[in-house]
């Protein structure tokens, strides 16, 4: 007997005498464990040294296509690893957006002190920058 998840839950009427419903689906079906190597990783500096080291890290393997396919499934491990660290694109941005509206409200209550102006200037940089990696993604 399957397990599913599935429910259909009515919604509030609006103006008709019809109910709407929401219908959710849930299966068990498992999810691929799929890696895939985002472009927009080439412009962290760190990117390529990541992929030196674990290509530098010696196989114990003897015949040359085992040792590339054990290199390669290092490489894959460590890019996974380290592409954890890196922050969730849209939330980053999101927080870059929410940061120069507050310097925006603070400018019209007040004029902004050199260090926070050039503070604002340098994050609109950085914002310009992760929209830029946001298109390559």
């Amino acid at each position: 007997m399957a397990n599913n998840k599935t429910l259909v839950l009515p919604l509030a009427r609006t103006t008709s005498d019809h109910i709407p419903c929401k219908i959710q689906i849930g299966t068990r079906i498992p999810k691929a464990n799929i890696f895939r190597f985002e472009n927009y990783w080439f412009n962290h500096d760190c990117c390529f040294s990541q992929i030196s080291n674990a290509w530098s890290i010696p196989s114990r393997k003897v015949n040359s296509a085992h040792v590339v396919s054990d290199k390669l499934k290092l490489l894959r491990r460590i890019l996974k690893h380290w592409a954890k660290s890196l922050s969730n694109l849209s939330a980053l941005i999101a927080n870059c957006n929410a940061t120069l509206s507050f310097f925006d409200k603070l400018e019209e209550h007040r004029d902004l002190f050199q260090q926070e102006a050039d503070f604002r200037s340098n994050h609109k940089l950085h914002i310009q920058n992760l929209l830029r990696m946001q298109n390559i993604y």
